[in-house]
């Protein structure tokens, strides 16, 4: 059982193995369409490339019903020039290498400037490490956890039959109680030396 051709092929009047090769075959030129099918693209996709540049052999007129034609060798040149193009474009090429490496190298003096000012600035106590204050933070936040979760209770047991003014109060002093326990305050405090 013979193979059905597949949609390119039925497009491209493809299966003739005997067609003559090169620059000026016939098997190469083809319609707008049978190129779009060819590159899986959509015809109006093709026409617009033509309008960047793309080549074509003939160019399509309605007026005169002259039907596009292109070597679709050419097409496939001019978009793998184009990417090449667009390539060198976002990430240079040969002739930006020493721009890369003036701008590399101004990058990096920047850098080690902005060190020099963080060294500085925690050897004279502007800064604090990161892993200082998580620390600090981590216990901190457990023990107010802690304090808090405890709060009704405590407060239950001290305002049995008080007054609302009483009970608030209360609640106002055991908050007070539970963040005078954080520890980083007084870290804090400490180093400013307040």
């Amino acid at each position: 059982m013979a193979r059905r051709p597949s949609k390119v092929a039925e497009v491209l009047g493809a299966g003739d193995d005997d067609a003559p090769r090169g620059k000026n075959s016939s098997v190469r030129r083809m319609s707008l369409a049978a190129v779009a099918a060819m590159l899986n693209r959509d015809r109006n996709t093709v026409m617009k490339w033509t309008e960047q540049g793309c080549p074509a052999i003939t160019r399509g007129n309605r007026a005169t019903g002259t039907p596009w034609e292109l070597d679709v060798a050419d097409v496939v040149e001019w978009l793998e020039k184009r990417s090449a193009a667009a390539v060198a474009a976002r990430f240079g090429d040969g002739d930006s290498e020493r721009i890369e490496k003036e701008e590399a190298d101004r990058r990096r003096a920047i850098a080690l400037m902005v060190q020099d000012e963080a060294d500085a600035a925690e050897r004279m106590k502007e800064v604090v490490a990161i892993s200082l204050v998580s620390r600090s933070v981590s216990r901190d936040y457990a023990n107010v956890r802690k304090s808090l979760l405890g709060l009704g209770a405590k407060a239950g047991m001290r305002c049995v039959g008080q007054p609302a003014v009483t009970i608030q109060e209360t609640v106002d002093g055991l908050i007070s109680e539970s963040l005078s326990n954080l520890v980083y305050d007084k870290e804090l405090t400490a180093l400013s030396g307040a």
